[in-house]
């Protein structure tokens, strides 16, 4: 019975935390994905389906801000927690019926732990993937620009291909005139420009060819320097055809070119399946950084408890802001310091471990003598 009871009591002290942190998480998922939509409008918006391609393009940064709001919304519901039961003083009585410090918390250690997991998956294998599909999609997208005109008008950079279709039907199956421009490694350039054509295919771009009759061809070549040589020649064609879209046929660079871009175990194996090197350094910076960023979340809840429970039971706005400050100038400092390592100046050793242990050192010992006072335990 008293197990139950103090299970209860444990379990309170857990809900008053998990429900900050789950308005919080929404709160900064929703920000982040907001301020990513509005670039990815400037690109998508003109695609043939622009809704689709904005849902694939943020849920390919969902990841990264999972794992940033995961931390944030811990650090914040923590303390929030804390301090609203610390406020009204039923911290001081679950302490009167017998609950101590280490009792209460447990819950939220398993939920710390639970996050810390959650994170370390995430950015040891969920990240890296999905920022190299966003740099593939965005990729394709740049390759296959589309530009709409008053729904009459197409304007498409394929590479070194331009093609410009306009008096396009409002079924979209014919179109007045054709302009198209394509250049050659060899330096050749040919402009071929032609009247009455017709559009076949369906769905999207890349499985669409268009189709002209009687078009000439301006045929220009390039000498030796680049130069435009006098000579050129204009052939009358009967009839031309070809994709609207071309950028599939372009490859995109293979993953790996960056440790942004590598899972935890290819960074621990040295990337033997990666056609990229990367410098020893950069990738030995890459691990600490993901290591100590969740070590750091276990750290979350021993700075909520010495922010916010001591050396008042009325832990004022200034005392909650300073406990968030710690948490992201920490992280933000994680960040320098890696980049410090990744050029090679210090090693993570310096720049990354041992920050942590210092916080880490000072924020123990401060929860050790707050945890162990005497007469923590009763009411005041």
């Amino acid at each position: 019975m008293a197990a139950a009871w103090r299970s209860i009591g444990s379990f309170y002290v857990l809900g008053a935390a998990f429900g900050p942190m789950r308005n919080t998480f929404i709160y900064v998922v929703l920000i982040l994905e907001c301020v990513r939509l509005k670039l990815a409008w400037t690109f998508a918006a003109h695609l043939p389906n622009p809704v689709w391609a904005i849902v694939k393009y943020l849920a390919q940064w969902l990841p990264l801000y999972v794992a940033l709001a995961l931390q944030v919304s811990l650090a914040v519901g923590l303390m929030m927690g804390l301090a609203k039961i610390s406020r009204s003083r039923e911290l001081d009585a679950l302490y009167a019926l017998g609950f101590s410090l280490h009792q209460l918390l447990v819950p939220i250690f398993i939920l710390t732990l639970a996050v810390a997991l959650s994170v370390f998956t995430i950015i040891g294998w969920m990240q890296p993937l999905s920022f190299y599909a966003s740099e593939l999609f965005v990729h394709d997208v740049k390759q296959s620009t589309v530009l709409f005109s008053e729904g009459n008008e197409m304007f498409r950079v394929d590479g070194s291909k331009t093609i410009l279709l306009d008096g396009i039907s409002n079924d979209g199956k014919q179109f007045d005139r054709v302009f198209i421009y394509e250049t050659y490694p060899e330096g050749k350039t040919v402009t071929t420009a032609g009247s009455k054509g017709k559009l076949e295919g369906s769905g999207t771009l890349s499985n669409q060819r268009y189709f002209v009759n009687s078009l000439d061809v301006l045929e220009v070549k390039n000498n030796a320097k680049g130069q435009t040589a006098k000579a050129f020649t204009v052939t009358h064609s009967a009839n031309v055809q070809g994709p609207l879209n071309i950028a599939g046929q372009l490859d995109f660079r293979k993953r790996g070119n960056t440790e942004y871009e590598w899972t935890m175990p290819e960074l621990i194996e040295g990337g033997k399946n990666i056609p990229y090197y990367i410098r020893k350094n950069s990738i030995n910076a890459e691990i600490s950084y993901r290591i100590t960023q969740v070590l750091f979340i276990m750290l979350l809840p021993f700075i909520a408890v010495v922010v916010i429970i001591e050396p008042r039971r009325n832990p004022g706005p200034l005392r909650f802001f300073l406990g968030l400050l710690i948490v992201l100038g920490f992280n933000q400092y994680l960040s320098m310091g890696t980049a410090i390592s990744r050029r090679n100046i210090l090693p993570p050793l310096i720049t990354l471990w041992l920050p942590l242990f210092i916080i880490s050192s000072v924020v123990l010992a401060r929860f050790w003598k707050i945890a162990y006072r005497p007469a923590f335990y009763t009411a005041r």
